[in-house]
Parts: C-alpha cells; sequence; structure tokens
C-alpha cells in the first residue's frame, strides 16, 4: 500500500471515531454527561501529556526534517505520525467505550451537524491559501513552545489533584478535544491530496490544541 493511501485510510478512521464520540458528547441533554466527564480528571490530564507529548515529538522531527531531510527523518516523522494517531485512536476508543458502558449514547444532534460542515467547509476555505514550509516551522516551533509551557503546568497540577474539594468542569476540554482528533484526521487525509491544507492543518491542530 501507498504511503499517501495509509494516511488517508488512517485520516478517515480517526475522523469517523472522533465524530462518533462528539455524537456522544453533543447530545441535547448534556448536564449528567459533564458530571460524568468531569469526574475524571487524573484521566484527563494524563491522556493531554500523552498527547502533547507526542506532538512535540513530531515538531522536533519535523524542523529537523526541514533543516536536513532525509530518509530517517521521514522514517521518525511516519512514527510519530502513527504513534499521533494511535494515541488519539486509543484515547477516544476508551472514553467512547467508558461513556457507553455508563448508558450514554450516540445522537445525531444539530451541534453535530454543525461541526462536519465545518469542518468540510476548513477543508475547502484552506486549499485558497499557501504557507512556506518556513512559516509552519516558524508557527509550529512557537505553539510548541505554549503547548511545553502548558504541559509543565499541567503535571504540576496532577500533584495537586488529591487537594481538590470539587473536580474542576471538563466537559469543553473533552469536547474541543474530539474536535482537535478531527482536524488530525482531516490532516492525514490531505496528506494524498492538498500540501497547502495539509500544512496548513498543521499550524491549525497545534493552535487549537
Amino acid at each position: 500500500m501507498h504511503l499517501f493511501e495509509l494516511h488517508s485510510i488512517l485520516g478517515v478512521i480517526l475522523l469517523l471515531v472522533s465524530i462518533l464520540s462528539l455524537s456522544i458528547y453533543l447530545q441535547p441533554d448534556r448536564r449528567e454527561i459533564e458530571e460524568f466527564v468531569s469526574r475524571r480528571v487524573k484521566r484527563a490530564v494524563q491522556f493531554t501529556i500523552l498527547v502533547a507529548f507526542f506532538l512535540i515529538y513530531q515538531w522536533v522531527i519535523g524542523i529537523w526534517a526541514i533543516i536536513n531531510p532525509g530518509h530517517l527523518a521521514r522514517l521518525l516523522l511516519d512514527v510519530g505520525t502513527i504513534g499521533i494517531w494511535g494515541v488519539l485512536i486509543f484515547i477516544n476508543g476508551i472514553m467512547t467505550f467508558t461513556l457507553i458502558e455508563n448508558n450514554y449514547r450516540p445522537v445525531l444532534s444539530r451541534d453535530l451537524i454543525n461541526i462536519m460542515f465545518y469542518f468540510a467547509v476548513l477543508y475547502i476555505a484552506l486549499e485558497r491559501f499557501s504557507f512556506p514550509w518556513l512559516a509552519v516551522g516558524v508557527a509550529s516551533t512557537v505553539l510548541s513552545i505554549v503547548i511545553l509551557y502548558f504541559l509543565m503546568e499541567l503535571i504540576k497540577y496532577l500533584k495537586i489533584l488529591s487537594m481538590l474539594v470539587e473536580p474542576v468542569s471538563l466537559y469543553i476540554p473533552a469536547l474541543g478535544f474530539r474536535i482537535f482528533s478531527g482536524l488530525i484526521g482531516l490532516l492525514l487525509i490531505s496528506f494524498a491530496y492538498s500540501e497547502d491544507v495539509f500544512k496548513e492543518l498543521i499550524v491549525l491542530s497545534y493552535l487549537f490544541l
């Protein structure tokens, strides 16, 4: 199987899994699901650290590939891509299974349809722009530094979880994570069809996270 085809298949799978997960989070009555998700603070922080680690790894290898392109850099980028994909599938799968196991079901809501529409519009709109790889490298570097800062703050936060009387609301971050997963799915799909969209989604995905 060609590398482009593999990326597209992985992207479609991740996008569909993200939409399935969103269909549970975006059901009309969200108060119960918000309370359910917010009780899993420690797991959420651990998952966030895991995702941020792989993104920072991909950023380091990506900068190296821009400066010194070669077969090894390409191989390490592909390893990082598979790693990010696997982590996102794993996290979405665990949380979706947990929610279904606790009697939360997928619902075709208006908000879900709107998000799918926004994904399609975003893809089409990004085809009108073209960023040089240098701009992508600079933007992803700045955003990676920001992500690294928040990653350190999350590690500190993880140490004081036992002191919290009430958990913070994790509904919006959890919802945002699933949209981020959908963006990564679009990014992988675009790898085979549009280099411009692929480059722009790299920056957008870092920014969204």
